[in-house]
C-alpha cells in the first residue's frame, strides 16, 4: 500500500474503535470499562496524520511561493470542505442528543457554527474545534518547518509540550483550558498536528532503516500510553496529564514506524475506506444511533443491539460516503462558481 492508504487504514482501525467506545458508552453500560477512555487516545492518530496529509496539500499550494492568495484560496478550500457536513451535523444536534445542545441557541452559538477556534464545541464536536485550530495554524507550521532545519522544529515541539506539561499538571481545568487541550493537555493536539507535518522528511531519510520489530515495539508502546494516559488517576494524581509527553512520542514513532515499515495488513479495502471518510461517519455516528434507539431497535445491555448495529453499519457507511461525496461535488461546483466571479477569482487563485 502507498502512504495515503496506509494512513487511511490506521485512521479506519481508529475510527471504529470511537464508534465501538461511544455505543458501549450508551448500550453496552455493563462493560464500558472495557472502552473507556481508549479511544479518545486513539484520536490522536487523526491529529498526526492530518498534519501528515495537510503538509503535501499546502506544498502543492505553496509551490510557487507564499501569498495572500494561496493562503486565501487554502482557507476558502478547507471552509467548502469542512462546513456543510459540520453545520449538518450540529443542525440535527439537538435532536440527537436532548438538553445538551441549548449552547447553539445562546449568544455564542454562531460562533460554535463558525468552528472559531475559542468557542468549544460541545460532547464529540470538541475534536472539530481542536481541527479547526490546527488548520488555522498549519500554514504557519508549514513555513516554519521550510525555514529551518528539521532537528529545530521537533526540538521547538518537544520545547512546547514540556513547558506545557507544569501548567496542564497545575492548572484548574476550566472552560478555556478545556478548548485549548487534548486529552487534558494544553495544546498536545497541535503538538501531534505539527509532528505529522514532519513524517515526510524522516521516511525520506529512515524508510530503509526502520524494521517491523520496531514498528511493533512502537505499537505496544503507543498502546501502553494510552493505557497510562486513560482520565484518572491510576498511577498518582493527573498521572494521566503527566504522561502526556511520553503519549505524543509514542504515536509520533507509531506513524513513523507505520509508514516506513509498512506491514502487512488484513481487510485493507474496508478500512481504507472507511479511513479516507472518517469525517462523515464521525460526525454522524451518534445521531445514527439516535435514530436506531427512537426505532426502538437499541437497549442497554441487549446482545441483540450489538448484532443489529453491526449488520446495518455497512448501510450507515453507504449513506455517508455518499452524502460526502455529494456535499464535495457541490462545494466544488460553488468554488468553481465563485472563481468566474469578477473580484474574486483574483483574491481566490494563487500567483502564478
Amino acid at each position: 500500500m502507498n502512504s495515503r492508504q496506509l494512513t487511511n487504514y490506521i485512521k479506519g482501525f481508529a475510527i471504529m474503535t470511537v464508534l465501538a467506545d461511544h455505543f458501549s458508552g450508551q448500550f453496552l453500560t455493563r462493560y464500558y470499562g472495557l472502552l473507556g477512555d481508549y479511544a479518545n487516545g486513539l484520536v490522536a492518530i487523526f491529529f498526526l496524520f492530518s498534519g501528515y496529509g495537510l503538509f503535501f496539500s499546502l506544498k502543492r499550494r505553496f509551490a510557487g511561493g507564499a501569498s495572500g492568495k494561496a493562503l486565501v484560496k487554502y482557507f476558502f478550500d478547507r471552509a467548502l470542505r469542512i462546513y456543510p457536513l459540520y453545520w449538518l451535523s450540529l443542525y440535527i444536534a439537538p435532536w440527537a442528543f436532548p438538553g445538551d445542545f441549548t449552547v447553539l441557541h445562546s449568544p455564542g452559538g454562531m460562533m460554535i457554527y463558525l468552528g472559531l477556534p475559542f468557542f468549544g464545541a460541545p460532547w464529540l464536536y470538541w475534536f472539530l474545534t481542536a481541527l479547526f485550530q490546527c488548520y488555522l495554524l498549519a500554514p504557519l507550521l508549514y513555513f516554519l518547518l521550510k525555514r529551518m532545519r528539521i532537528k529545530s522544529f521537533l526540538a521547538i515541539n518537544a520545547g512546547i509540550a514540556l513547558l506545557a506539561l507544569p501548567f496542564s499538571v497545575l492548572l484548574p481545568y476550566t472552560r478555556i483550558v478545556d478548548i485549548l487541550s487534548y486529552r487534558y493537555f494544553l495544546g498536545a493536539h497541535i503538538v501531534l498536528f505539527a509532528l505529522g507535518m514532519t513524517l515526510p522528511y524522516l521516511m525520506e531519510r529512515f524508510k530503509g532503516r526502520v524494521t517491523r520489530p520496531m514498528f511493533i515495539a512502537s505499537l505496544a508502546a503507543f498502546f501502553l500510553t494510552v493505557f497510562l494516559t486513560r482520565t484518572g488517576d491510576d498511577i498518582f494524581n493527573r498521572s494521566h496529564v503527566a504522561f502526556i509527553p511520553l503519549m505524543i512520542l509514542s504515536t509520533f514513532a507509531l506513524g513513523m514506524t507505520w509508514l516506513c515499515a509498512r506491514p502487512p495488513l488484513p481487510l485493507k479495502r474496508g478500512f481504507v475506506t472507511l479511513g479516507r471518510h472518517s469525517y462523515p461517519v464521525y460526525l454522524f455516528h451518534i445521531p445514527y444511533y439516535a435514530l436506531l434507539l427512537r426505532l426502538g431497535l437499541l437497549k442497554d445491555n441487549d446482545p441483540k443491539s450489538i448484532m443489529i448495529i453491526i449488520a446495518l453499519l455497512p448501510i450507515f457507511f453507504f449513506v455517508c460516503i455518499k452524502f460526502e461525496r455529494l456535499l464535495n461535488n457541490a462545494a466544488a461546483r460553488i468554488l468553481a462558481f465563485m472563481e468566474g466571479l469578477p473580484g474574486v477569482r483574483k483574491a481566490l487563485r494563487p500567483a502564478a
